[in-house]
């Protein structure tokens, strides 16, 4: 059985245009629709206090975080999951991720040489502190992160800690086949990335750690329902013109053939022209890496990935004001139920 979130679709909230208030709002309801999560990620905010208000007002959806960086020490993590799980009454997962490497060292001074590594050694330390006995003292010496006679300052929990890692490429795909109960892969790994390169990656790492349990298989899709198609595949433009200023996501995109795009993108940004930047985003590019159309076509086009996943994390592409992304939330809401049926039939 897998550790995470049920067979379903879920729901990504915290994004920059959007108030606290409106996303709780939004939360409370897609709770009530049926989600099977809901993700809040750090970096447009901070996923743990996101997640301790919606655990005040949420009743059955995962909450996780999609994603927790390493700019917390693994005390502080475990610390702060542990929190989360009391207030949820154990509804929490957290999904790790490794961030580009401009955040990791120039915002936060994390050295970014040896992501895997330092990621394995993290959530090694994370599990020593979290799951460390009321009163026993833990220590952990890892290549990246130590600390000596750890002890619990209040009881444990009692609620497993459920890791994912947020991955994109193959390596740090392969240590969430090795190491954690699921992987989420991000918003530019296609489906057909997903087949070719992520799943011999997920056996490659679970095969080397003999693993007989199940790994999990999420991922976040930009979603942008709406009447008029041409419209829906508009908004999501701006959401995957983000991804242009990421290196690591360039070879993503010539491995799908866009070359072209990628290099129009590259000189858009050299020239600062925002707009022009949005615009070497083709339709093919939406249709390929989000889910973006009438409800209908949506819903067609899930088919595709329900026979991939376990779920799936329904997020409003960045880039939009605050009304345009209120109500593309509001559509993902509406939508739930029937993308539910969709994953279980």
């Amino acid at each position: 059985m897998v550790q995470g979130p049920r067979r379903g679709v879920g729901i990504a909230l915290g994004q920059p245009s959007v108030s606290a208030a409106e996303a709780l709002r939004v939360g409370i309801a897609a709770d009530r629709a049926g989600a099977t999560m809901i993700g809040v990620g750090d970096g447009f905010t901070d996923a743990v206090a996101t997640l301790g208000a919606l655990s005040t007002v949420t009743e059955q959806a995962t909450l996780m975080a999609t994603v927790a960086t390493w700019t917390r020490t693994p005390i502080a993590t475990a610390v702060a999951v542990s929190a989360l799980q009391g207030l949820s009454g154990g509804r929490v997962a957290v999904a790790f991720g490794a961030m580009p490497k401009a955040w990791s060292e120039d915002w936060h001074g994390v050295d970014h040489t040896r992501p895997v590594a330092r990621m394995r050694d993290f959530i090694g330390a994370v599990r020593q502190a979290y799951e460390a006995p009321d009163g026993v003292p833990r220590d952990h010496d890892g290549p990246f992160y130590r600390f000596a006679g750890y002890r619990r300052l209040a009881p444990p929990t009692g609620h497993p800690l459920r890791v994912w890692i947020a991955a994109t490429g193959a390596k740090m795909t392969e240590l969430g086949g090795e190491a954690a109960d699921g992987l989420l892969m991000n918003v530019m790994c296609s489906p057909e990335w997903v087949r070719e390169t992520s799943l011999p990656a997920i056996a490659r790492g679970a095969a080397s750690a003999r693993r007989a349990s199940p790994v999990g298989r999420a991922a976040m899709v930009y979603t942008a329902i709406g009447d008029d198609e041409q419209e829906a595949i508009d908004r999501a433009r701006p959401g995957i013109a983000f991804y242009f200023r990421t290196p690591y996501f360039h070879d993503v995109l010539r491995w799908h053939g866009f070359e072209r795009e990628l290099a129009a993108g590259l000189d858009a940004m050299a020239r600062g022209d925002e707009d022009a930047l949005v615009a070497s985003v083709s339709d093919e590019m939406v249709t390929t890496f989000s889910l973006a159309g009438s409800r209908r076509s949506v819903l067609d086009r899930l088919r595709v990935h329900a026979a991939i996943y376990d779920w799936i994390e329904l997020a409003p592409p960045v880039g939009l004001d605050e009304p345009t992304t209120v109500g593309l939330l509001e559509q993902i809401v509406a939508a739930i139920p029937d993308m539910n049926d969709v994953f279980l039939h």
